[in-house]
């Protein structure tokens, strides 16, 4: 029942006690929230005039230019043995159901913003993450690389980095046939206590390397730093 065709009805005189108790029955539980009492409204032009009254019920509830199909369908004339508290129910249901739609579709239409956010934007995250990915590629390059060539300053590349005599024991122990992994390992035992991060741990191994006089594997690692 659309509020246009009340009004057509009371224009043309039809008036017709079934057609006032279903439409009483389909907007049973707006007039029940309104505190209108059914009893009150006994003619179309009652109806019409209680509806288009509440300009929020004509704009939300029965607006005719929603465009929907489906809603439309719901609220069309229908025969008085169907109109019954549970059609009522269900209208009111499918009403709900497309304004939670519409406000779903609103909200993901908006721009989403943060504001006073401390991310970092787009353009400087990506070249972050990427930079720390490379000195990862970097740092493990080069502990592979001195380790497989100086395994057998394992103890003195060590102890110029600061590592404890029990660390090294447990590594000879794991590793007794390998001193590369010994060394590899070595290092990464050391990475894991360094609080200045692995730029700082990277240029304390070419200092040990310098230390060490293997000054040809120094300058190598520090191109693999510099160049990659």
């Amino acid at each position: 029942w659309q509020i246009d065709i009340i009004k057509s009805k009371i224009d043309r005189g039809e008036e017709n006690p079934d057609e006032v108790h279903e439409i009483k029955m389909l907007y049973r539980k707006y007039f029940e929230e309104k505190n209108i009492q059914l009893e009150s409204l006994k003619t179309l032009q009652d109806l019409y005039d209680t509806l288009t009254g509440k300009s929020d019920f004509s704009r939300v509830n029965v607006n005719v230019d929603m465009g929907n199909s489906a809603l439309e369908r719901q609220i069309s004339i229908c025969s008085s043995d169907r109109c019954s508290s549970a059609v009522a129910d269900e209208v009111t249901a499918t009403i709900d159901e497309q304004m939670r739609q519409y406000d779903t579709r609103q909200y993901l239409n908006e721009p989403y913003a943060i504001e006073d956010s401390n991310l970092p934007a787009e353009e400087n995250y990506l070249p972050m993450i990427n930079e720390e990915a490379e000195l990862n590629r970097k740092k493990k390059r080069v502990y592979r690389f001195v380790a497989e060539r100086a395994a057998h300053k394992f103890r003195e590349i060590g102890a110029n980095l600061g590592a404890r005599e029990c660390q090294m024991d447990d590594l000879e122990t794991s590793y007794p046939a390998d001193r590369s992994q010994m060394l590899y390992k070595l290092f990464e035992c050391i990475e894991a206590d360094e609080l200045e991060g692995p730029k700082i741990f990277l240029k304390r191994i070419c200092d040990s390397l310098r230390q060490e006089k293997l000054f040809a594997l120094r300058d190598q690692v520090q191109k693999i730093i510099t160049l990659g």
